[in-house]
C-alpha cells in the first residue's frame, strides 16, 4: 500500500474517532497507557504547557484566549498541519510586530496556550481513532479465527461450505493486513502533533523578545 493509500485510508480511521479518549477517571495508573494502546510510541494523553514553554511561567489565564478574536483564529490556523511550521513562524512573527510593546507578551501567551489547546483537541481526537482502530483490528481477527474453526468443523464432503467460509477467512486477512499497515502512520500523528506545539512554542516565546527589551 503505497503512503497517498495509506493517509487516505488513516484519514477514515481518524474521522471515526470512537470512546477512547484519554481518561482522568483513574481507569490506569498516571502515566500508563490504556489497555488498547498499541503503539510503541509513548502514550502522552496530553501535552502540557511546562512540558513545551521555554519562556516565564505563563499566567492562569483560562479560556481567555478565546475571547480574543485575533488570537483565537490564529490559534487554529498554526494548529493545522496544512500550515507548514515555518508558515506558521511567518505568521506568529507577523502576529507579534503588529501588536503593541503594552500588549504583546500578553497576547502571545493567550496564542500559545490557544495554540496548544486547538494542538490538543486534535490529539485526542486522533488518540480517540487509535483506540476505536484497535478494537477493530481485535473485532476482525476474532471473525478470521471463527470462519477458519467453523470450515474446519465441516466435513469435508462439504465442499461448497468449505469454499464461502474460506473465502471469507481470506477478505477478511487481507481486509485486516491492509489496515494493520496503516497503524505506523496512525502512531506517528500523536507525536508528529506533540513536535509542532514544542517548535510553535519556542517561535511564540521568542516572538516576545521585543517586549523584554
Amino acid at each position: 500500500m503505497n503512503r497517498m493509500m495509506i493517509r487516505c485510508v488513516a484519514a477514515g480511521v481518524l474521522a471515526a474517532a470512537g470512546a477512547f479518549a484519554p481518561s482522568t477517571a483513574g481507569a490506569q495508573a498516571p502515566g500508563q497507557p490504556p489497555p488498547d494502546w498499541p503503539c510503541v510510541q509513548r502514550f502522552v494523553p496530553s501535552i502540557s504547557a511546562f512540558q513545551i514553554w521555554p519562556g516565564e511561567p505563563l499566567h492562569d489565564t483560562g479560556n481567555q484566549w478565546r475571547e480574543n478574536r485575533a488570537v483565537s483564529n490564529l490559534s487554529r490556523e498554526l494548529a493545522a498541519r496544512r500550515v507548514s511550521v515555518d508558515q506558521a513562524k511567518t505568521l506568529i512573527g507577523d502576529f507579534a510586530a503588529a501588536r503593541s510593546e503594552a500588549t504583546r507578551s500578553q497576547e502571545l501567551e493567550l496564542l500559545f496556550q490557544g495554540m496548544l489547546a486547538s494542538i490538543n483537541r486534535e490529539r485526542n481526537e486522533i488518540i480517540s481513532g487509535i483506540g476505536r482502530f484497535t478494537r477493530g483490528q481485535r473485532a476482525l481477527g476474532d471473525e478470521i479465527a471463527k470462519a477458519g474453526a467453523d470450515m474446519r468443523a465441516l466435513p469435508s464432503e462439504d465442499v461448497e461450505g468449505r469454499q464461502q467460509l474460506d473465502e471469507q477467512r481470506a477478505w477478511g486477512v487481507r481486509l485486516f493486513d491492509e489496515r494493520e499497515s496503516v497503524m505506523g502512520y496512525l502512531c506517528e500523528q500523536p507525536v508528529i502533533l506533540e513536535q509542532r506545539a514544542f517548535a510553535l512554542a519556542r517561535a511564540i516565546s521568542a516572538a516576545m523578545a521585543p517586549a523584554q527589551n
